[in-house]
């Protein structure tokens, strides 16, 4: 009972070994492989105790400091003993018999004094010690605190600070150093004791060659081995991912999901960008983020260029940037997924002005109308402007928040039609995530979870939504469209990829050519690059094609691969019969239809409205109608015809496209399809500034007309102001507040729009 007593007594007062020192923060590669590492706040290179030891180390350490440690319990009588006498002997302290448990005790109080009372207490601890944790624990502890000299404490900061490398690929003389060096880790410095401690070092040598450790030819290798010199710079592959957020400001040990090898490739692949084709612009900062498609774990973080001189420790994955047009496949996708768009239905690429907001696209031209997979193949703005139009704004952003867009955190009325085009702003961290989970949406089993973000930590759980439930042949169509997209040009530095290499990829542009996006997916991996300037500064050349496609197909150019192309969801879809011409579902008076694989909820779009049935005369040259013509007489045409705006601009560049015919004489039309106003649209807002001399500038109205109109009576407010001939525009300058413009043309047709002036 008192022998009990005295056991619990023991057991509470004693305290175990506990280290509080900060940790400095270390990311590990997948296999391992240190990556980059930052000092502990106190200054010191101290890693977190590594989970398990090299065995050479190990062995040197036992035979040079606890030749018994697997036997004692925390002290060795025989030690204690000998260190007694060798202490009278000499009349000064000259060994210890301090145990490695012993001296695990003494780091936790600060390698404090010497004295007999801490040398009982300390006794007491590795007693406790023993009791409490395995060997292995011991070792690990006494692995991670062990001083090496300087500000080195623990033996894998020490490994690569002296030697540039992890312990466990260090030889036996490294490992006998290291072995050696906490007990006097002053002689680390070099030129300053090397004899003493190369003495030192080849007797701990001598000692396991005598004991079998090592054989013969590996003891006289060892001993001719140089000492280290300078201390080695710790890797710095994954510097931004040091200092991310996305660590949660924990210090210690993050095993992330990179690829060592293929973290320093891409880094180099970004440096090698920069130098050819950044730089000579005078684009300083870029990064590129690789994932594996399937998993969304992180494979490579370049968070910048290494070595620019503007701003490299900015982490340009985290930071928040125009979108450009990067925003326009989830918009696809969306009207898709809903049936509010076919893959090839047409959208109207027409001049467009709305409350000051006039976009343009690229090469500053209209088509008229163009099918909605060219329009993202070819990125042009004015389509998918009109597209967001009739999704609705705020019901898009809905979308984005559930794709795990989370910066777009203001009204949708904040952003309007220009969201589309890069009035918002997106991180590279979440498009590279929306992107493969896209991608996972076609690879996932049924019930996966495929809409997070990505994965750097290996035992990360999954932060994501539930996504918008976009199915696999919506997604299918998008990725479709996608690979159509024009390579950039050789010039570039970009290779051609093979029919392997197929890619669904995207680029984006910023206003003023700040920002410069690409992003491509594959079954394996998801690419995602921006390159800028970190202060927002634009430059002349800074478009997505030219400054951000071709770093990624080189880096996809450098990738395995292992799977050829998403599997076609054919269960996921259906065949619809829809007209060639336009893309919209067939109708009745749709002459030339085809058969098309379209995402299921196809089957709710609307039926196309531009084919329909002309009544001609015998001669098929004029257009009539009962009120002037014989119904028996009549020839009756299916006819492809665009509204008046959009056939302005498509006939152009189509000259396949046929016109209607005039109406005869006496045929009045039955409509007023004849006559559209370009600009100004019902509900325009216009301002209209006032220059210098204190003159208003004039508003420029532009309509389109059939080709039977020749003359157009002009109207403003029922007061008639003039008539144009040929050449169908006129200048205005109403006053401020609401107005109504009417035109009639020589037939009697007439439209009208209102507007307001501010």
């Amino acid at each position: 009972m008192i022998a009990a007593s005295f056991l619990l007594l023991f057991l509470v007062a004693v305290p175990l070994p506990r280290f509080k020192q900060p940790l400095s923060r270390v990311v590990l590669a997948s296999d391992g492989t240190l990556l980059s590492a930052r000092i502990a706040p106190d200054g010191q290179w101290r890693f977190a105790p590594a989970d398990s030891i090299p065995y050479k180390f190990v062995t040197a350490l036992k035979t040079f400091e606890d030749r018994w440690f697997n036997f004692h319990p925390g002290v060795n009588p025989i030690a204690v003993g000998r260190a007694l006498w060798l202490n009278a002997k000499h009349r000064k302290v000259v060994s210890g018999g301090s145990t490695l448990t012993m001296q695990v005790a003494r780091m936790s109080r600060g390698n404090g004094s010497r004295s007999v009372q801490a040398k009982i207490l300390e006794t007491a601890m590795a007693i406790k010690t023993e009791m409490v944790w395995s060997k292995k624990r011991i070792l690990k502890t006494y692995c991670a605190n062990a001083p090496f000299g300087g500000n080195v404490v623990g033996l894998e900061a020490a490994s690569w600070r002296y030697f540039g490398k992890s312990p466990f690929f260090l030889s036996w003389a490294e490992s006998a150093l290291l072995a050696v060096l906490p007990n006097a880790p002053a002689l680390i410095y070099p030129g300053s004791a090397d004899k003493q401690l190369m003495a030192k070092r080849n007797r701990l040598l001598k000692k396991l060659f005598e004991q079998g450790k090592i054989d013969k030819t590996e003891y006289s290798l060892a001993t001719t081995e140089p000492l280290p010199g300078k201390p080695y710079p710790l890797p710095d592959a994954a510097s931004h991912l040091a200092a991310s957020a996305l660590l949660h400001e924990q210090s210690g040990r993050f095993n992330a999901t990179l690829n060592a090898a293929m973290q320093w490739r891409v880094s180099a692949a970004l440096l090698n960008h920069y130098r050819t084709i950044l730089e000579p612009l005078g684009v300083s900062n870029g990064g590129c983020l690789v994932l594996e498609t399937a998993t969304g774990r992180v494979l490579a973080y370049a968070g910048n260029v290494a070595g620019t001189k503007d701003e490299p420790w900015v982490d340009v994955i985290q930071g928040r940037r125009s979108t450009g047009s990067i925003l326009k496949p989830l918009l696809y996708c969306a009207a898709l997924e809903k049936g509010e768009l076919l893959p090839d239905e047409m959208l109207p690429d027409i001049p467009l002005m709305l409350s000051g907001f006039n976009p343009r696209n690229f090469t500053n031209d209209f088509d008229g109308a163009v099918p909605a997979s060219e329009a993202l193949s070819r990125s042009l703005n004015i389509p998918w402007v009109f597209e967001l139009r009739e999704f609705g704004v705020s019901r898009f952003q809905t979308v984005l928040a559930d794709c795990g867009i989370t910066t777009l955190d203001r009204p949708g009325d904040d952003y309007g039609l220009s969201l589309i085009l890069g009035g918002g702003e997106v991180t590279l961290w979440e498009m590279a995530g929306v992107y493969s989970s896209m991608g996972r949406v076609l690879l996932a089993e049924p019930g996966a979870k495929v809409w997070h973000e990505p994965v750097v930590g290996l035992n990360q759980k999954l932060q994501g939504t539930a996504g918008p439930k976009w199915s696999k042949g919506a997604v299918w169509c998008v990725f479709e469209a996608m690979t159509s997209l024009n390579r950039p040009d050789p010039q570039f530095g970009w290779r051609y990829f093979s029919s392997s290499r197929k890619v669904a990829w995207k680029t984006g542009t910023s206003f003023g050519f700040r920002d410069a996006w690409a992003i491509g997916v594959t079954p394996d991996y998801t690419v995602a690059v921006w390159v800028g300037n970190a202060d927002g500064e634009g430059r002349a050349g800074l478009t997505g094609t030219m400054a951000a496609a071709p770093l990624m197909f080189d880096v996809l150019g450098q990738l395995p691969v292992h799977n050829g192309w998403f599997t076609k969801p054919i269960d996921d879809m259906i065949v619809q019969r829809v007209c060639a011409i336009s893309g919209k579902k067939a109708g009745e008076y749709c002459d030339s239809v085809v058969e098309v694989w379209t995402p299921r909820n196809g089957n709710r779009a609307n039926v196309c409205p531009w084919h329909h049935l002309v009544h001609l005369d015998k001669l098929q040259q004029m257009q009539v109608n009962a009120n002037c013509f014989s119904v028996d007489e009549m020839k009756h045409q299916k006819w492809f015809t665009l509204p008046p705006v959009m056939e302005w601009f498509y006939r152009p560049k189509h000259p396949e496209y046929k016109i209607l015919p005039p109406f005869a004489k006496g045929c009045m039309p039955d409509n007023n399809a004849n006559l559209a106003f370009i600009y100004p649209t019902n509900g325009s807002r216009i301002y209209i500034p006032t220059l210098a001399d204190g003159s208003r500038e004039q508003v420029v109205v532009d309509i389109v007309t059939g080709q039977n109109v020749k003359t157009v009576f002009w109207y403003l407010d029922d007061t008639f102001i003039g008539k144009t001939e040929t050449m169908h525009q006129i200048t205005i300058s109403p006053v401020k507040g609401l107005h109504t413009l009417t035109i009639n043309d020589q037939d009697g047709n007439t439209q009208a729009v209102w507007f307001e002036m501010l």
